[in-house]
């Protein structure tokens, strides 16, 4: 089992979970500081203090970044063999990895690896881009990074034989904000 921890709201620390068996298994949980700590506790008792690293410091003041440190250090806090490989680790967040695949998180979104074409475009202009979809179900991501102007998308669909198609997004303006943007589209055909 792989865990990472992502952010922290509050008291309470989201982990992005994986199976090493199936990594397409990843469940996004949401434990308190304070069991983690019991948990870190109980792990000590059980195998001593040689075999387990020391347990990550809630800040005070807790800023983003003091928080975003903390993520860190949790995350190769649970790298730590003994930790790692605890059946106490795996009681912790078994329940949804049991229940199976759980609906994809923003993180979850995030951490997948995506090979996006680099495009600049300049004002005004207009670009097309025409892709290849293999499969029902294939999801397109797309990201602008914008700077001080709107931009109109468009995505259009065409299938190489009549059916229908059901388009989630077709057609959106994005307004500028200091943040790029990022969407998906996943695409479902539907025969009849």
């Amino acid at each position: 089992m792989n865990v990472v921890a992502t952010s922290i709201s509050g008291t309470n620390v989201q982990l992005v979970v994986s199976s090493l068996s199936d990594q397409s298994q990843v469940v996004c949980v949401e434990r308190s500081y304070v069991a983690l700590e019991k948990l870190h506790a109980f792990l000590i008792k059980k195998h001593g203090t040689l075999n387990i690293p020391s347990f990550p410091v809630f800040p005070s003041p807790a800023t983003d970044a003091k928080l975003a440190v903390l993520c860190a250090e949790l995350t190769v806090y649970f790298k730590c063999g003994a930790v790692h490989e605890s059946d106490e680790v795996h009681a912790l967040v078994n329940e949804e990895l049991a229940a199976g695949v759980a609906h994809m998180t923003a993180i979850d979104f995030i951490l997948q690896p995506f090979e996006y074409e680099k495009v600049n475009i300049l004002r005004g202009s207009k670009h097309e881009l025409q892709l290849q979809v293999a499969s029902a179900g294939q999801t397109l991501v797309w990201k602008f990074e914008v700077d001080d102007y709107d931009i109109e998308f468009y995505a259009e669909f065409h299938t190489p034989f009549p059916m229908y198609t059901e388009i989630f997004h077709a057609a959106t303006k994005y307004q500028t904000t200091s943040k790029p943007i990022e969407g998906i589209l996943s695409i479902y055909p539907k025969f009849g």
